[in-house]
């Protein structure tokens, strides 16, 4: 995607994968990243347009709700 903090986002997406795939599991790592990657991912809709927008927006919002869970 081309928006503002796409990029961090990918980013953190692949440092999550990574994290996932280790042998021995970081739970704490783990849901610090997802928080990080909730708080990321809403703040970056506000520089997505239209759908987009809404559907990264409700993303970031799934993901900070399933951290908090």
């Amino acid at each position: 995607a081309d928006f503002r903090g796409a990029k961090t986002i990918y980013d953190n997406l692949g440092k999550l994968k990574k994290m996932l795939q280790n042998d021995d599991l970081d739970g704490a790592g783990i849901m610090e990243l997802l928080k990080t990657l909730g708080e990321e991912t809403v703040r970056a809709s506000s520089h997505a347009e239209g759908k987009q927008a809404e559907q990264i927006k409700e993303l970031g919002e799934l993901l900070s709700q399933g951290v908090a869970a």
